[in-house]
């Protein structure tokens, strides 16, 4: 099965909270994992923001961004190219996301069209999730928060 994993999903590998266990068992136990190239500058920034939040040191802040950084190889990972420009005007015309959240969404619906294996589209956020079924996305039974 290919897993794709948003960076709301994603982040809980880094970080103990809700979800946490489920992503790294499902993180253990995918053939592949997948994730929009925009998920690397969303899970660094979303590092470096936690670190102010959470006042960690940047001795931990290194180790999270190394595991992060060595995990990003394990990945396929699809570029923003013209073939997703043209999905997300559908999507932004049937949906109401976030720019990056529309990037996800159309990146699996393109990788879904593209694979002939099971797909899973993993997101934490509501909205995505919803929009993500309104297009026939498997999404999981998950509970994130």
């Amino acid at each position: 099965m290919l897993i794709y994993l948003d960076s709301s999903v994603l982040i809980k590998k880094y970080f103990k909270e809700i979800g946490s266990e489920q992503i790294i068992e499902i993180w253990n136990d995918a053939e592949y994992l997948a994730i929009s190239q925009v998920g690397y500058s969303e899970i660094l920034g979303t590092i470096h923001k936690r670190q102010k939040m959470d006042r960690f040191s940047d001795k931990t802040k290194n180790q999270i961004n190394k595991t992060f950084l060595e995990d990003w190889d394990s990945f396929i990972k699809v570029n923003v190219d013209q073939r997703l420009n043209s999905e997300l005007i559908t999507i932004h015309t049937k949906h109401l996301l976030r720019g990056f959240d529309a990037i996800h969404l159309a990146t699996a619906k393109i990788l879904f069209k593209q694979f002939e294996k099971e797909l899973q589209f993993l997101t934490a956020d509501n909205n995505l999730q919803i929009a993500a079924e309104k297009e026939k996305l498997n999404v999981g039974n998950y509970i994130w928060k």
